[in-house]
């Protein structure tokens, strides 16, 4: 998806929802706006109304139920993403400590290889 793919779908979005749109392009425009409404932390003023009359036209609610809909799936979506973002920190924090005991473990094996070849080389030499 394009960062213009959102701007194109506002311009040519219809006041009614229900006006010359099937299944699946109901489906690809709600999944464009949930997606920048991710990427931006909330569903902005415009795109509210237009979601909620589209929700209630497609699952054949009234708009109030619409409006709960999209709040508790907003609200589920905000969670996930705060919950990867979460993860993704752990995880960091995981491969920045592996990282430092990699070095750390790989730094004295090097030591200790380079120890026992001075010692080697000496009993060799005797």
């Amino acid at each position: 998806m394009s960062p213009l793919d959102y701007y194109a779908d506002a311009l040519l979005r219809p006041d009614d929802p229900s006006r010359g749109m099937n299944g699946s392009d109901a489906h690809n425009e709600t999944r464009m706006i949930l997606a920048r409404s991710i990427e931006h932390g909330r569903v902005t003023e415009q795109d509210r109304p237009y979601l909620v009359k589209l929700i209630a036209q497609r699952a054949s609610v009234d708009q109030a139920v619409a409006q709960q809909r999209l709040t508790r799936i907003s609200d589920q979506a905000r969670q996930a993403e705060q919950q990867a973002r979460v993860a993704a920190d752990t995880a960091r924090k995981a491969a920045a400590a592996f990282s430092l005991w990699a070095f750390a473990s790989l730094l004295i094996g090097a030591f200790v290889a380079s120890l026992a070849a001075t010692v080697g080389g000496r009993a060799r030499d005797r």
